[in-house]
């Protein structure tokens, strides 16, 4: 590389920047600082109360949005003729698998017309036919249905057979226009608890859920809600057993100012002898009354805040002095060995951590400069480890994209789902070593298979894995790919077996959302929407069929469209209980299969 004109050296450079900097910006950013402290350290306790507030919204959301949208994707199922409600063992099936997809759904009930209903429960896998006598609901709801009130979430009533309040969603299912009934799903407010407390545990505060502003919902450490006789309201704020949220509107002391806009408010409030801040915000169209947010901390606890103007304002003076006396000095000895870091971390990024090294530093008798050259080697270290848990061949996928290719967007794949049947009672027969191994035995076996047809392997799912295709890099044929993967690992599983459960493999094409999705600091590169789901629900569609088979393949139409020439036999095999048309794929079947796309 040529090098510019009047080019400066670093030792000389960094030390006089160093030391202008300091005079420049450190000292008049100090005053000025100091000047506004007041209104800066009351910007950043609104801005903290804005951030666990968001996270507290978040938590809400990433719970009762996802009932939301598989209600209408099931709705959908069943308007289109997918699955006949009139059938009780399809009925039943898909039941099942709604309450698989929503995990934090306790119940799910089919209201039919006549206001009569049919119920299931997660926790006791019961199903029960609930006479009208007891559903003084279900004719209101099926006349809202027909008045056009086709999704609802209900108020949140006590269930005396659960002790815990219940939020109720409510759907209604057409076909042709005319009403077939409707599909209820309750919320425990144990199950938002949960979330709650993490918020909680998470940003040291204390967040609670009110539906209006006088009943409670959740909050942290919540115990078992017991209904009064002739109410079904969820229990009043004053009556919780804890004390700061019985506490929020008793004893008022201070209004705080919050955003402009207003949607978030504020107040301190003395409870017993210690002062609390309450912030809250109301989020609706979870119930006929909005939901109140709340995050509470202890006044004691901005303390620290308050006082942090004087004190940065102190530091930062000493700090700028001995900086600027020092800034020659430390310049010159920090630039020397910026060469051998640069190529450190060049070996890094290439995934080279062999070379990796800082010997240069290592024996420097700068002390930071030893703990940097520690520390890139521990990194280097950790990142060589970590490789084992994300694959290289991923890594490297990413890093050859534009920056922007991990960006979360919508693209077409294919995702296989693999698990192992009857995996459970094999591992309580055998001790955790040899169930230890018999996994890593199949793994070994069915990863690089995967990876050799260009597969990613997206997590192991305990006795099982999930694997995708069509991303990071597009794979115009990742069904053909796909699909040849899941027929080698037909033919290269069963010698790995042994005594061990089968295998089921299930495939599905379609659309998904695929990049880097989680929050700041901890993402994965992965894919998620019903394409999952629908590849999910096809492996399992498999459980008991064809048990002569040590590997049984299943896949949907959207894979099997997608290959050319395929063989009429393959569709004489439908798979049952899945909402789009799969089938199975055996053994003999499977030599007829050439995918090419």
């Amino acid at each position: 590389m040529k090098m510019p004109r009047r080019s400066l050296r670093l030792s000389t450079l960094l030390p006089l920047s160093l030391a202008l900097l300091v005079i420049v910006t450190a000292i008049p950013t100090i005053l000025v600082g100091y000047t506004l402290s007041s209104r800066v350290t009351y910007g950043l306790l609104l801005q903290r109360a804005e951030t666990v507030m968001d996270g507290l919204d978040a938590e809400v959301r990433r719970l009762l949005d996802p009932v939301q949208d598989q209600m209408a994707q099931a709705r959908r199922v069943v308007a289109e003729g997918i699955v006949n409600p009139m059938d009780e063992a399809e009925l039943r099936t898909f039941m099942h698998g709604l309450m698989a997809g929503t995990p934090q759904v306790f119940g799910i009930g089919w209201i039919r017309t006549d206001g009569t209903m049919r119920r299931w429960e997660r926790v006791s896998l019961g199903e029960f036919e609930e006479p009208l006598e007891r559903l003084p609901f279900t004719r209101q709801a099926v006349a809202d249905a027909r008045a056009g009130q086709t999704s609802v979430w209900a108020a949140p009533f006590v269930s005396q057979a659960l002790d815990d309040v219940i939020l109720n969603y409510r759907i209604a299912v057409e076909r042709d226009g005319q009403l077939l009934g409707l599909l209820g799903v309750g919320v425990t407010g144990a199950g938002l608890s949960s979330y709650v407390e993490d918020v909680s545990d998470r940003y040291d505060v204390t967040a609670f859920v009110l539906t209006g502003r006088d009943r409670v919902i959740a909050y942290p450490g919540r115990g078992p809600v017991r209904a009064i006789p002739g109410e079904t309201d969820p229990p009043r704020v004053e009556d919780s057993d804890d004390p700061v949220v019985a506490g929020i509107w008793r004893n008022w002391e201070e209004t705080l100012e919050t955003d402009e806009a207003g949607a978030m408010s504020g107040h301190v409030a003395r409870v017993d002898d210690t002062y609390y801040v309450y912030f809250y915000q109301e989020v609706a169209g979870y119930g006929p009354d909005p939901m109140t947010l709340v995050v509470a901390s202890p006044a004691a606890d901005t303390a620290s805040a308050r006082n942090a103007s004087n004190i940065a304002a102190a530091i930062g003076l000493v700090l700028a002095g001995l900086a600027a006396s020092a800034a020659w000095w430390l310049g010159r000895k920090v630039a020397r060995p910026v060469g051998a870091l640069d190529a450190a971390l060049g070996s890094m990024s290439a995934l080279d951590f062999a070379n990796a090294r800082l010997d240069p530093m290592e024996r420097s008798r700068i002390r930071e400069w030893h703990s940097i050259a520690e520390r890139v080697a521990d990194t280097s270290a950790t990142l060589e480890k970590l490789s084992t848990y994300v694959p290289r061949a991923l890594t490297r996928r990413l890093l050859d994209l534009p920056g922007r290719a991990a960006k979360p967007e919508e693209r077409d794949v294919t995702v296989m789902f693999l698990d192992m049947e009857g995996f459970t009672p094999f591992a309580a027969a055998r001790s955790a070593e040899e169930t230890a191994q018999h996994l890593a035995t199949l793994f070994a076996v069915a990863g690089p298979v995967i990876e050799a047809h260009d597969g990613v392997i997206d997590k192991y799912t305990g006795d099982g894995l999930m694997a995708f295709w069509g991303a990071p890099a597009a794979q115009p044929d990742h069904a053909a790919q796909s699909l040849r993967a899941a027929i080698a690992l037909t033919r290269c599983l069963p010698p790995a077996l042994g005594d061990g459960p089968r295998i089921r493999i299930g495939l599905h094409s379609g659309r998904a959302l695929v990049g880097d999705i989680g929050f700041e600091g901890r993402v994965d590169y992965t894919l998620t929407g019903d394409t999952v789901n629908m590849a999910q629900r096809t492996e399992a569609a498999l459980r008991g069929l064809a048990p002569e088979d040590p590997v049984v393949l299943g896949a949907t139409m959207a894979v099997l469209d997608r290959i050319d020439d395929l063989p009429p036999e393959v569709r004489e095999q439908p798979l049952e209980g899945t909402p789009l048309p799969a089938y199975l794929l055996p053994c003999d079947v499977l030599d007829m299969i050439s995918p090419r796309n």
